[in-house]
């Protein structure tokens, strides 16, 4: 893993990072410790890939477009495991939704956001569940920022 500085989160942990290290096969994900890489792999091992210009360029690939399906790709596999996660755990009710939209503005507001044990705690998921629960409206939210210019086009309802 690699080091370098930015203001984003840890993918495991959702700590905020003072330096990155970054999964070393696809340098897509960032991590605050090698420990919480480890603990997060089984669930990044399902969407990583290692990706390089070269890669793309030696297959006559724009290296934009394998970063955009590269992304989407990535989305649909965290789209499957929220599903299933979901599912488990009946946290599609109503009630259940608004029981997690509030817990994440009530405690994303504090200095290190919601850490993935306490929403395990809080919902009674693993904590392995709550990183990709998390990262899952993470990551839906970023891409659809990315992507969307207007109404249906929502990558998140193909």
């Amino acid at each position: 893993a690699m080091a370098e500085a930015s203001t984003a989160s840890c993918a495991a942990c959702q700590a905020p990072l003072s330096k990155v290290l970054r999964c070393g096969r696809c340098r897509q994900v960032s991590y605050c410790s090698a420990d919480c890489q480890h603990a997060h792999w089984k669930a990044h091992k399902v969407s990583c890939a290692p990706r390089t210009s070269s890669t793309a360029a030696a297959e006559g690939t724009n290296a934009a477009d394998v970063a955009n399906a590269e992304d989407l790709k990535d989305l649909e596999n965290h789209k499957k495991e929220f599903q299933r996660i979901i599912a488990k755990y009946k946290l599609d009710s109503e009630e259940k939704s608004g029981e997690i939209a509030d817990f994440m503005l009530e405690h994303g507001q504090s200095e290190h956001g919601v850490s993935a044990e306490t929403f395990a705690s809080k919902f009674g998921v693993t904590p392995v569940e709550a990183t990709i629960f998390m990262s899952f409206i993470k990551v839906g939210l970023n891409i659809r920022t990315k992507y969307m210019k207007g109404p249906g086009d929502n990558p998140l309802e193909q």
